[in-house]
Order: C-alpha cells, then structure tokens, then sequence
C-alpha cells in the first residue's frame, strides 16, 4: 500500500504581496528623502531647493527608487553637490541618500509584517 501526498504553491500570490510591500517601503522613503532634503539643501530658497524629484518604480524584478535635484533643470546643482576651486561640496542629495538609505531595511521589514497580518 502507497500513498501519495502532494504540496503546491501558488507563488503568484506571495511574490505579489513582497513586490507591493517593497513599492510601499519605497514610497515611505520617498517621503523621508524629501523631508531630509528641505533640512540639508543649503539654499533655503529658489530654483535648487523647489528641483527636488523623486520617482519609485516597479518590475518584476526590481524595485527602484529614484531622487535627486535639478528637475527643472538649475545650472549650479553640480557646483553646489560637487563644489567648485573655491567653494567646498555641500552634497545635499549625497547627505540624504546617507540619512534614508539605512532606512529601507525598517520600512521594507514593517510593510512585510503588514502583509503577513
């Protein structure tokens, strides 16, 4: 006498909910991006501050989150991220990709759970 038993998976569904939950974890660093950037921007006003752009897209097999200044366009993005023979690098977009990257991994982890919830 044999018995049979068979799984299956259906990772459709799963994969589904990580690639949502990943898109979402982006889209609250996003967020945080944007409020780090209105702190270390170093012209309060004007055309560098206002050329914030930020966008997160999705595939199936990535997830991107893409920030950084000068849309539309402000001829003097460069100096101010990079500096110049006379003015030191200020790297505002450099100084908020150190403050949200360590961040992905706490958002990505509570998107999970409230996916698993």
């Amino acid at each position: 006498m044999a018995g049979r038993l068979v799984f299956t998976w259906d990772k459709q569904r799963p994969m589904a909910r990580i690639r949502r939950a990943c898109h979402d974890a982006m889209q609250q660093i996003k967020d945080d991006a944007h409020a780090w950037w209105v702190v270390v921007v170093p012209i309060r006003s004007g055309r560098l501050r206002d050329s914030w752009f930020a966008d997160v897209s999705v595939n199936v097999d990535a997830v991107w989150l893409t920030f950084g200044a000068g849309h539309p366009p402000v001829p003097y993005v460069l100096y101010v991220e990079l500096g110049t023979g006379v003015m030191p690098p200020r790297a505002p977009i450099r100084q908020t990709a150190g403050e949200v990257v360590p961040l992905i991994l706490y958002r990505l982890r509570d998107q999970l759970r409230k996916t698993a919830a």
